[in-house]
């Protein structure tokens, strides 16, 4: 990321830049992983940014990772909103790391 604040280390953040298509971003690159007909280079790219930002862009880490709590659950079930549409990246990243056989059993 380049430096464009007065001093600041801080790169700029991606979430404002994106604004309102943040969430369809994540939602896209979250897809984009979990299919297994998308190209491996794609699939670690996305990887890369989501590593990337956990040091760099914490929004957009955040964004990823939004891991939904137990009260948000109860909300969407309240609601009728669909919960198995992936809203944190965490599982499909486990499902595309025990497919690539990439996790160590312990």
């Amino acid at each position: 990321m380049c430096n464009m604040g007065g001093g600041s280390s801080h790169a700029p953040s991606l979430i404002t830049f994106f604004g309102d298509q943040s969430e369809q971003l994540r939602t896209t690159f979250l897809w984009k992983l979990s299919d297994r007909r998308e190209i491996l280079d794609l699939k670690v790219a996305i990887l890369r940014l989501i590593t990337t930002s956990l040091d760099t862009q914490p929004g957009l880490a955040e964004l990823f990772i939004n891991i939904p709590t137990t009260a948000d659950q109860k909300d969407a079930q309240h609601d009728g909103s669909d919960e198995s549409t992936a809203k944190s990246c965490i599982d499909i990243i486990l499902s595309f790391m025990k497919e690539q056989d990439l996790i160590i059993k312990l």
